[in-house]
């Protein structure tokens, strides 16, 4: 271990004085921590090009002072208690300049705290109906395993230089080959920018895009981060209802907006599927009032019902739509990838962007997956995913029409959660919330971190969503059979 320290021979202090100062100054400054072993005076007078004596001397004085003890056989290493630890460093050595500035713009997200930004789970509820989880034990180890081996024996070569920064090649030509099939997107390798997730894609486009009151549409209720995240950046929004078939177009007739972000693959939270004659409604809109559309495609790989619908994408002829997408639902958040496809024409500005965010992501994990997705391990993995989830989706509805006559669920088509809307007797959902969760029973209301935009809705507070995904065959059994219990005796 080599220590900062730098010894000058013309100060006017020797070079034992400045030895000690220094010493002492890491310590106090917790630098070097109670309990840290020093180097040894040999190896600190090699690194100085001091004699070992000059070193020596200076440790033994640190030890009569208090701030070191000499374990013998072991070496110096810094005491638990030292003479001054409540004496703060001095700042004299900033500049006036510096000392007490404040950054001179400070950006916060509006009406909203940190730990509102990502999901926090609640360890006191027993059967959470948790939104955007997915099934701790769906991830494909076995295969992944297999894929990294393989991958390792050219990682020496890969993992010593910079990666391309929209992303590694073979992925980017994987991910296309994967969407001509399942979304109908046809598009060029240059047009895909992998990206850790949508979130570092909305940041790329809102850097393209957003200025101080460029207008942006946003379905509402809607996904509370692009919301959040195109406020910083200075956008003024504008709410639009979403219904049964997601956004409702015909509200966006008079309007005159910059960007428009739609969820139409399964809008969230609500669950609404955009039919193709209103995703076509939307083009022409967007058309007219020279706009763009961001289309985020979260969660469409889980239809159980019908054929999913071709991407906004496949059906724009004016380069108008900018696709997301990411991996988070399909195999697990932490795996940090997604990708955008941008027009052609701002594909250059785009990939510059991407650049001032970071240099690529990680070789590895992107060689794994472009590898995964190229042999159909990807597509037979989804197979299996979508068939467990439908499982869960048909033991959840089942159950709920057991326990309570008609309910009244939306989102059986497709993704990882249904919106019930509760019956009349039952009180306000964020009251009924608090009180299930006094029964070990975690439900979601559209006051859930992820959501904007919930009072537009008239009846808000008579939803709440119900995520199954990552709930236990027994635990969505058991969860609502304590929910009908409750409601029961109110």
């Amino acid at each position: 271990m080599e220590l900062p320290i730098s010894l000058y021979r013309e100060h006017h202090k020797t070079l034992q004085h400045q030895l000690i100062s220094q010493i002492r100054q890491l310590i106090l400054s917790k630098s070097l921590a109670a309990g840290k072993k020093l180097p040894s005076s040999r190896e600190l007078s090699k690194q100085l090009n001091v004699s070992r004596n000059t070193v020596v001397g200076a440790y033994n004085k640190l030890a009569e002072s208090g701030y070191l003890e000499n374990r013998t056989g072991s070496g110096m290493f810094v005491l638990e208690d030292i003479p001054d630890s409540s004496i703060s460093i001095s700042s004299s050595h900033l500049s006036k300049d510096l000392a007490g500035t404040q950054p001179v713009h400070l950006i916060s997200p509006p009406e909203s705290k940190q730990s509102e930004l990502y999901n926090l789970s609640d360890k006191s509820v027993h059967y959470d109906f948790a939104l955007e989880k997915t099934d701790l034990e769906a991830f494909p180890t076995k295969a992944w395993r297999r894929i990294i081996s393989k991958k390792l024996s050219s990682a020496a070569s890969n993992m010593s230089r910079y990666q391309y920064p929209t992303g590694l090649p073979d992925l980017r030509n994987a991910i296309l080959e994967h969407l001509a099939v399942s979304r109908g997107i046809v598009a060029e390798p240059n047009q895909v920018i992998i990206v850790t997730g949508i979130q570092q894609a909305l940041n790329v486009v809102a850097q393209l895009y957003i200025r101080e009151k460029t207008k942006v549409v946003i379905e509402s209720p809607g996904f509370r981060g692009a919301s959040l995240l195109f406020q910083n950046y200075g956008a003024e929004l504008i709410p639009t209802s979403v219904d049964q078939q997601g956004i409702v177009v015909e509200e966006l007739q008079s309007v005159n907006a910059d960007l428009a972000l739609v969820t139409p693959s399964r809008q969230y939270p609500m669950c609404g599927i955009v039919p193709e004659q209103r995703r076509l409604s939307l083009i022409d809109w967007a058309c007219q009032a020279g706009s763009h559309i961001i289309e985020i495609d979260y969660d469409s790989d889980f239809m159980y019902q019908g054929s999913p619908s071709r991407a906004i994408h496949a059906l724009d002829t004016t380069d108008r739509v900018i696709y997301m997408s990411s991996f988070s639902k399909s195999l697990g958040p932490g795996l940090r990838l997604g990708y955008m496809i941008v027009p052609p024409k701002i594909a250059p500005h785009a990939k510059s962007i991407k650049t001032l965010l970071d240099y690529g992501l990680p070789w590895l994990e992107q060689a794994v997956l472009a590898e995964f997705i190229k042999t159909g391990a990807f597509e037979n993995h989804i197979k299996i995913l979508r068939n467990k989830y439908k499982n869960r989706c048909d033991l959840l509805v089942k159950t709920m029409r057991e326990n309570f006559t008609n309910p009244n669920i939306q989102g059986l088509e497709c993704g990882t959660h249904l919106v019930w809307k509760l019956p009349d007797k039952v009180p306000a959902a964020t009251k009924f919330k608090r009180i299930l969760n006094e029964s070990y029973v975690g439900i979601h209301t559209l006051r859930h971190y992820s959501v904007s935009g919930a009072d537009r809705l008239n009846d808000r507070d008579r939803y709440v969503l119900l995520g199954f995904a990552a709930t236990e065959d027994r635990k969505i059994c058991e969860g609502i059979s304590r929910i009908a219990n409750l409601i029961k005796s109110l």
